[in-house]
């Protein structure tokens, strides 16, 4: 990671969600790791819809599109997804007008990794 490890988001949104524990409920408190050699940490995963989640991280990190977040307990893997990109507002030039920069590329990431 490169910058200030106080900076960053709370909120991450997954994709391609894959649960190895039975659905008992919609909300799971367990740990979280984004990064190999990083340590888990306390996070809530919110299960949404088919496919997907949100986790909400006690510190704040810098996740990826693509970068995988798999949801712990203790040592027991519950299951992870891959970090959606998030939502990103057209770009139009200082003038309003048409728009002389393209709207950002709508790719998901993670090519590498499917």
């Amino acid at each position: 990671m490169v910058g200030p490890r106080d900076v960053g988001t709370r909120s991450v949104r997954l994709r391609e969600v894959n649960w190895l524990v039975p659905a008992s409920t919609a909300v799971l408190s367990c740990q979280v790791k984004l990064r190999a050699r990083e340590p888990l940490q306390a996070a809530v995963v919110r299960r949404g819809a088919a496919g997907e989640a949100e986790v909400r991280l006690e510190a704040a990190t810098l996740p990826a599109p693509g970068q995988g977040c798999v949801f712990y307990a203790g040592t027991r893997v519950l299951g992870g997804g891959v970090v959606r990109r998030t939502e990103v507002a057209p770009m139009v030039d200082a003038a309003g007008g048409s728009g002389l920069s393209p709207a950002p590329s709508v790719s998901d990431g993670g090519v590498a990794q499917r």
